[in-house]
């Protein structure tokens, strides 16, 4: 048993603020497997960047 993990991490454009969008021991080896018509990486920065917008929101009202 290896003791290593996956880290699947976007960092945005401001280069200082970094969001982990998975941790797991095997990687994203889910080739062809889709959830609503987008894979493991695009459905994760698709909710990373709803929850940034949101917060932008709030921050301006």
């Amino acid at each position: 048993m290896g003791l290593y993990c996956g880290v699947d991490l976007l960092i945005l454009p401001d280069w200082k603020t970094h969001v982990i969008l998975e941790i797991n021991a095997f990687g994203d080896l889910l080739p062809g497997i889709l959830w609503n018509g987008m894979d493991t990486y695009t459905s994760g920065v698709k909710a990373v960047l709803e929850r940034t917008t949101e917060t932008q929101r709030t921050q301006r009202e």
